[in-house]
């Protein structure tokens, strides 16, 4: 497989992202939990998780990641 120009990668992750507001405006209607945050997507993957795990404390009102893998199987967190 090609390596990526930077174009690219900027390219494929600003689909992602767009992608990610529309499902995360989804689910906050669908939910009625709106989250405000900045500076806060410390993590990406162009081609996806594998897996997303975060933590289950409605209490805390934060939003935690437990752990990640990503798209070659590679623990992230």
């Amino acid at each position: 497989m090609a390596e990526l120009t930077r174009e690219q990668i900027e390219e494929k992750y600003d689909k992602n992202f767009q992608k990610f507001i529309t499902g995360l405006e989804k689910l906050s209607k669908e939910c009625g939990i709106a989250i405000s945050a900045c500076g806060c997507f410390d993590f990406y993957d162009l081609d996806g998780f594998k897996e997303v795990v975060y933590k289950r404390d409605s209490s805390s009102g934060d939003l935690d990641i437990v752990s990640i893998i990503d798209s070659d199987g590679e623990q992230m967190v």
